[in-house]
């Protein structure tokens, strides 16, 4: 992580991270630094517009894209599911996932309609991906589900477990193909994985290389390069392209690149802390003390409802506009959240 006046500090999922002595005294650097907060960052490249396709997030969908195209060898309509924190992040994930493969992942989430109607649409196609947030979990069946890319808002096991569900399948007694699960290496889901992995039988731990792939219309074993079954000539579809581009130069590379082979520039994804984010730690506003998260909360609804309140014409609005700071606002809709659950 760049702290942007010179310093850098590493982070990982074991441990917190190592402050610099001379910024140990800035309140919010501490949280602004913790790992699973990172690993949720969505990553841009200059323009603030497009993912960076060597980001965070994108070098777990790498890694998840190739497994998926490894699988798709034995099982031609395998899919794979994101389950990600947040709609924004999940609309992030989609545009990554569009940028690193050139198809467009489903995305499914509570704000949208006919999720379920989607959902079961993804059940019955070939596409590679599906994106949600909190929609794919215990008791929905999609059987060629086989990769995971778990990056979710809940961190208990029961979620952790749930989701490991989605993947973990078998298609009958001609199945040999294996589930993957890509996460962050953070080490509450690490612990959550080997106790998964405790339970399961020794034979099923061991990986078998793929060395010929499965036609999916007549079921002749072909060799990995085939293009074309070599008994009833269907063709295999083909994988995505594996290479990225170079933000810097424009040039072309492989995606396993840790640097660019024309210009230099690293891959590898870097984080910016600024020291105003770590600063702020909350507000008090007349007189209430208001945490950081709903600050944030507010600043990002207040033009908004300030525009929808002021278009109403409402004087009694108006006035409780005045009264109340920008920075209560989040605060006073989770009041009335919590009051229309319980009504």
């Amino acid at each position: 992580v760049d702290l942007e006046d010179g310093e850098h500090v590493n982070v990982c999922g074991e441990r917190p991270a190592i402050v610099p002595k001379k910024l140990a005294r800035i309140p919010g650097l501490q949280r602004a630094l913790e790992f699973y907060r990172l690993a949720c960052t969505p990553l841009y490249e200059p323009d603030g517009v497009t993912p960076q396709a060597e980001g965070y997030q994108g070098t777990m969908i790498a890694s998840a894209s190739e497994k998926l195209s490894e699988l798709r060898h034995r099982m031609p309509n395998a899919g794979g599911l994101v389950v990600a924190p947040t709609i924004d992040i999940a609309e992030y994930f989609v545009d990554l996932i569009t940028r690193v493969e050139g198809e467009a992942p489903l995305l499914v989430h509570s704000e949208l309609p006919n999720a379920e109607s989607r959902i079961k649409a993804f059940r019955n196609t070939d596409r590679r991906w599906l994106v949600s947030v909190a929609m794919v979990s215990e008791g929905v069946d999609i059987p060629r589900l086989r990769v995971l890319v778990y990056l979710p808002s809940a961190q208990t096991e029961l979620a952790f477990r749930q989701a490991v569900g989605r993947v973990v399948r078998s298609a009958g007694p001609s199945d040999d193909t294996r589930a993957y699960v890509v996460m962050p290496s953070f080490q509450r889901f690490e612990d959550y994985a080997r106790r998964v992995e405790s339970e399961m039988p020794v034979s099923a731990r061991q990986a078998v290389p793929i060395r010929t792939k499965r036609c999916p219309v007549c079921a002749t074993e072909c060799q990995l390069s085939a293009t074309v079954c070599t008994t009833c000539e269907s063709e295999f579809p083909a994988a995505p392209p594996r290479i990225k581009r170079c933000q810097a130069c424009g040039a072309l590379n492989s995606a396993s690149a840790k640097n660019c082979d024309n210009c230099g520039r690293a891959f590898s994804p870097l984080f910016t802390v600024t020291l105003d984010e770590a600063l702020r730690v909350g507000a008090i506003v007349r007189g209430m003390d208001v945490a950081e998260p709903d600050v944030q909360a507010a600043e990002t609804m207040a033009p908004a409802v300030r525009a929808m309140v002021l278009r109403s014409g409402d004087h009694t609005l108006v006035r409780l506009l005045r009264t109340l700071p920008d920075e209560s606002w989040a605060r006073l809709k989770t009041i009335l959240d919590q009051s229309n659950a319980s009504a």
